[in-house]
């Protein structure tokens, strides 16, 4: 639409009508962006259906380049986008794009909270590069991958904006690993039904939700989670190898290891709380026997070490993972199963001696029709004496 021609000089009025008219023409714009096998630079024509083409793919230099439309999928388009040149584009509205998008270069702006909500925003592994937050708000994103250093909080941004921001990463269900380190104010939230793992040793001081899908904690130094607190929802999943800085409540599922059904042991610098209605998966993948005799090998079955306060709330479920085990001792019935075995320290730390006396429960049977009981909480043993499948705490 052209804006209307005015008499010289325009009035105040006609100047803002023409500067509405114009930006309603331009927020009717619709990108369709079509690469249908691999990532495609944003920077070439050819990548984008019609005559609809940003600016930037004109000239990926420039010091900024600000666009006002939605980028939408193109028909059977696979391929994402990669954004090369060292200026600055500016997402200024709500996107549907779904495919990745991977910073290679340069600086990609975010003008809506929503801008990248359905896509995995890749932030590359090296060049110079920033995702900047502009406004206010809880930014959604598809989901986050890569190893650039982000700063989301509430502070004056580079754009000189104030106010609360936080992320909230993993609607399109994507599994990533997001390498880099996160810090400021800032809360997040692992959404969606993928798998979301943080290697880096972020030092974010908001919050930790993991309301959908398993969020992998695998930091080697430092928290993988900030100080914050932490808390998985019902029907989500907590894992790692890693250590979480800050105060953990479980109302779904805990299960230690660096991926699902791998053994390992993670570690709680603060309190950690099993609630009612919460699982704690433990792993043993290895029957054979270590020194002394009688105790597996370490290393071969789930642990977890507490500094701060243990504390499992009636009704949270212990559940045993054989799936692991090969021979005889995959399944209860096994002859390994005949003597008494003892796995030591499966809860260990500073923090451990407050949960003696308290209860797992376990929520009808191991899946062979043996009843399982458990309690307290240092080592753990299999007792042929009460029959094959009870398993009990011993101090």
């Amino acid at each position: 639409m052209k804006p209307p021609i005015f008499t010289n000089p325009p009035s105040a009025l006609a100047v803002a009508i023409t500067a509405l008219l114009a930006a309603t023409s331009a927020q009717a714009t619709i990108y369709t962006f079509k690469p249908s096998v691999t990532v495609g630079d944003w920077q070439t024509g050819s990548n984008w259906n019609g005559s609809s083409v940003p600016a930037s793919s004109v000239n990926p230099n420039a010091e900024t380049i600000a666009f006002i439309g939605s980028i939408i999928d193109g028909a059977g388009a696979s391929g994402g986008i990669n954004k090369t040149g060292t200026g600055r584009i500016i997402l200024a509205t709500e996107n549907t794009f779904s495919a990745t998008t991977l910073l290679t270069q340069g600086t990609i702006q975010l003008n809506d909270v929503l801008a990248w909500e359905n896509s995995t925003v890749d932030t590359g592994s090296s060049g110079t590069r920033a995702l900047v937050f502009k406004p206010a708000g809880a930014f959604v994103l598809g989901a986050l991958a890569g190893s650039l250093d982000l700063v989301v909080d509430s502070g004056t941004n580079v754009e000189g904006i104030t106010g609360a921001r936080g992320l909230n990463v993993g609607q399109n269900d994507a599994t990533t690993t997001y390498r880099g380190v996160l810090s400021g104010d800032a809360a997040l939230t692992k959404a969606g039904a993928g798998r979301f793992t943080l290697t880096g040793a972020n030092t974010y001081v908001g919050s930790t939700l993991v309301s959908a899908g398993s969020l992998f904690v695998n930091n080697t130094t430092g928290s993988g989670t900030g100080s914050g607190a932490v808390t998985v929802a019902s029907g989500a999943t907590l894992g790692g190898s890693g250590t979480l800085g800050g105060a953990t409540s479980v109302f779904g599922i805990h299960a230690p290891g660096a991926t699902l059904g791998a053994v390992g042991t993670e570690t709680f610098s603060s309190s950690l709380t099993y609630n009612s209605g919460s699982t704690f998966k433990w792993d043993l993948s290895g029957s054979t026997l270590g020194s002394p005799t009688g105790t597996d090998r370490q290393g071969s079955y789930d642990q977890v070490v507490a500094s701060g306060a243990l504390s499992v709330i009636s009704g949270a479920i212990f559940e045993i993972d054989l799936t692991g085990l090969t021979g005889n001792g995959s399944a209860f019935s096994g002859s390994f199963w005949d003597s008494h075995r003892t796995w030591s320290d499966v809860f260990s730390g500073s923090g451990v001696t407050s949960m003696d006396g308290t209860l797992f429960s376990f929520s009808g049977t191991d899946g062979n029709g043996l009843a399982v009981a458990i309690i307290l909480p240092r080592s753990f043993t299999a007792n042929n004496a009460f029959g094959k499948g009870l398993f009990i705490y011993a101090a």
